[in-house]
């Protein structure tokens, strides 16, 4: 099966730092990490490394 996936941000460290922090970073659950209320990024995900609004660039991959 093919799937399709953001690419890992490219830059460096100190560039994904300051891109995660253009989210604007909400929990609604102290349980729950927090997602951006703007584009819906999740915290935890490859997305949060790239500047909020930014749609990072994806690649397919094979999965078994």
């Amino acid at each position: 099966m093919l799937v399709t996936r953001p690419v890992a941000f490219p830059g460096t460290p100190e560039e994904r730092a300051a891109n995660y922090w253009t989210h604007a970073w909400v929990s609604w659950d102290h349980e729950e990490p927090p997602e951006c209320v703007n584009c819906c990024a999740k915290s935890w995900h490859v997305v949060a490394d790239y500047p909020c609004g930014d749609e990072p660039p994806h690649e397919t991959v094979e999965v078994y």
